[in-house]
């Protein structure tokens, strides 16, 4: 009995709701986005033996964000995006993956109007 509670303590998982964000993209100022493709996800994982990690050292979230923008040459901003972490923790083998869902798209010019200065009354004379 002992030996399976002690496997309960040691072995550990779960799955969190990372957050969310209305726009990922690497301009601030983004404001019109053309959508390329809806409802892509892209996930990526990070193993480790005794928190040595294996395989590629790129940040989950930069390679799931990669995968995304892979799916369009065009595609360099992630909308809507919601980012979900599922972790398996043993202290021996640990497993990090994030996943990205979102709209993919790309950004769109905006065009500033200056407004007139003085909006009188303007009469036909």
């Amino acid at each position: 009995m002992r030996s399976i509670a002690l496997c309960v303590i040691l072995v550990g998982g779960c799955t969190t709701h990372v957050g969310s964000a209305g726009v990922i993209a690497p301009a601030p100022e983004t404001v019109g986005v053309k959508l390329l493709r809806p409802q892509v996800t892209g996930r990526a994982c990070r193993q480790s033996i005794l928190w040595w990690h294996i395989g590629e050292n790129t940040p989950p979230l930069r390679s799931a964000l990669g995968n995304i923008m892979a799916l369009d040459p065009e595609g360099t901003v992630v909308t809507d995006a919601e980012i979900t972490e599922d972790r398996f923790v043993t202290g021996l083998l640990n497993r990090v993956c994030l996943e990205v869902r979102g709209n993919l798209g790309r950004p769109t010019p905006t065009l500033s109007l200056p407004g007139a200065a003085d909006h009188t009354d303007h009469e036909d004379k």
